[in-house]
C-alpha cells in the first residue's frame, strides 16, 4: 500500500511538470527584427538600390557598306593591267631604268630613242594607272557618302570601269595642254622634256597607287588610311613634276605670273572637276 501511493505522487509530480512546460512561452531576442548597420547587404532601406541588370535599349539593324570587299570585277581590271606590265617589263625595261631621269632631270638624253617595246610598257603603265585610280576614286566617292551613295555595292565594276575611263580621257586631256603649253612658252625639246616626265609621273603615280588600292579591296576596314595615303602620294607626284615645270619654263619675273595662271588653270581646276564628274557619275547611274 505504501509503495502504490509512492508511485501515484510521482505520476502527479510528472504531470504538472508537463503541464507547467506547456504554459511556458517562447519570447523573441529580436522582436523588431536585426538593426539597420552600414554594409550590411541583408537589411536595405529601399529595394531600388538593389543592384540589378539593365535591359538594353533595342536599335534597328545598322547596314554596314563594303564595296570592294570580295569584287571579282575590280579585282580582276587591278590584275590584268599588272599582268599587263609585267609581260611588256621583259622587253621595255629600259623605260623603267630612265624613269628616274624622266621625273627629275630637266635635260634631254642624248638619244631619245623610243621603240615599239617602250611604247608597250609605257601603254600598259598608264593604263595600270588609270584602273588604279579608277577604283581609288569609286573607294573615295563610296566613303565620303556612305548614306547618299549606299546602293553602289551593286554595281562596282560598272563604277569602277566608267571612272577608270575618266582618269584615261583625263590624262590624254592633260598630255594635249601640256603640248600645248610647251608650244606656247618653251621649245620643242622643253616640250618633249615636260611630256617625258608626264608620262613617266603617271606611271610611276600608278605603280605607287597599285598596292594601296589592293588592301582596300582586302581589308576595307583600312580605307579611310589607304585613301590619306594615296591622296598624300598624288600630291607629292604633282609636286615633283609642278618643280620639274617651273625649272623648265622659268625665264624672269613674268613667268611667276604665267606660273600662278598655271597651277590653277591646269593643276588645280582640273581635279576638282575630275572629282565632281566622278560623284555625278555614281550617283546619276
Amino acid at each position: 500500500m505504501i509503495q502504490t501511493e509512492h508511485i501515484t505522487e510521482v505520476a502527479d509530480s510528472a504531470v504538472d511538470s508537463a503541464a507547467q512546460a506547456r504554459r511556458e512561452v517562447y519570447t523573441p531576442q529580436y522582436p523588431g527584427g536585426f538593426a539597420m548597420l552600414h554594409g550590411n547587404d541583408s537589411a536595405l532601406a529601399r529595394i531600388d538600390t538593389v543592384a540589378g541588370v539593365r535591359v538594353p535599349v533595342p536599335r534597328g539593324a545598322q547596314e554596314h557598306h563594303h564595296p570592294l570587299t570580295g569584287n571579282s570585277g575590280a579585282m580582276s581590271m587591278l590584275l590584268l593591267c599588272l599582268l599587263f606590265v609585267l609581260v611588256s617589263y621583259r622587253s621595255g625595261y629600259k623605260y623603267m631604268q630612265n624613269m628616274w631621269h624622266n621625273i627629275f632631270s630637266v635635260k634631254m638624253r642624248d638619244f631619245e630613242d623610243h621603240t615599239l617595246d617602250e611604247t608597250w610598257i609605257l601603254t600598259a603603265l598608264v593604263l595600270n594607272a588609270c584602273v588604279a585610280q579608277g577604283v581609288f576614286l569609286y573607294s573615295a566617292v563610296a566613303w565620303s557618302g556612305d548614306a547618299l551613295f549606299s546602293r553602289l555595292n551593286a554595281n562596282v565594276f560598272l563604277y569602277c570601269g566608267i571612272l577608270s575611263v575618266l582618269c584615261l580621257v583625263f590624262y590624254l586631256c592633260q598630255l594635249v595642254l601640256y603640248r600645248m603649253l610647251g608650244y606656247v612658252f618653251g621649245t620643242a625639246e622643253q616640250t618633249q622634256s615636260v611630256l617625258n616626265g608626264f608620262k613617266a609621273m603617271v606611271s610611276l603615280q600608278g605603280l605607287l597607287l597599285l598596292p594601296e588600292v589592293m588592301l582596300m579591296l582586302t581589308f576595307p576596314h583600312i580605307t579611310e588610311t589607304m585613301l590619306i595615303v594615296g591622296f598624300a602620294t598624288y600630291l607629292c607626284a604633282r609636286i615633283v613634276f609642278i618643280i620639274k615645270g617651273f625649272r623648265i619654263f622659268y625665264n624672269n619675273l613674268l613667268s611667276s605670273v604665267y606660273f600662278i595662271l598655271y597651277l590653277c588653270s591646269v593643276e588645280i581646276v582640273p581635279v576638282l572637276l575630275v572629282w565632281v564628274i566622278s560623284v555625278y557619275v555614281c550617283s546619276a547611274f
